[in-house]
């Protein structure tokens, strides 16, 4: 059976609302976020939205909480509005990315962390995940080294490189 693909929601732009007065409701989930208090920030990132629904950092945020507690259809709602304000950003872009490939959708996942690398070259995230895309689902190895081949580069110790380290040896031609 072909792999399963995913169906992008493509939200409405979200429309401006009270900025001011969602600020310090943004501020707060944000420190409640750093806190690991992952529900109250959800909480309060949903409030700041219900007064600003095109508050950019909420939907971008929120699609981290809601990747942490496991929502991950949720995630990809807040990861794909948070780009539908900002098609450029790279954390929504690599939140996007992550929640495709939660979510089981390896193809799609990979073509957002390459759209990623593509304006980022060295996004460390974005290469660590594409690599293991390719490596671990894709059944793309020469795909796979060249990602792990440079994140390398960029980040010798990075905390993943003694595993790709062992994985580029076991298949370097």
């Amino acid at each position: 059976a072909p792999p399963r693909r995913y169906t992008y929601l493509r939200p409405a732009l979200p429309q401006p609302g009270n900025a001011a007065a969602a600020r310090p409701l943004l501020s707060e989930a944000i420190e409640e976020h750093r806190r690991g208090r992952i529900e109250r920030a959800i909480q309060l990132y949903g409030d700041a939205l219900r007064l600003n629904p095109a508050a950019f950092e909420a939907h971008d945020n929120l699609a981290v909480a809601r990747l942490q507690q496991g929502d991950v259809p949720g995630a990809l709602a807040s990861a794909e509005t948070a780009l539908a304000l900002r098609p450029d950003s790279a954390s929504s872009r690599l939140h996007l990315a992550l929640a495709l490939d939660r979510a089981g959708f390896p193809i799609d996942a990979a073509a957002e962390a390459q759209r990623l690398l593509d304006e980022h070259p060295d996004d460390a995230a974005a290469l660590l995940l594409l690599g293991n895309l390719c490596a671990q689902q894709l059944d793309q190895p020469d795909r796979a080294r060249t990602h792990y081949r440079r994140l390398l580069e960029l980040q010798p110790d990075h905390p993943q490189a003694g595993a790709i380290r062992r994985w580029l040896a076991g298949r370097s031609p």
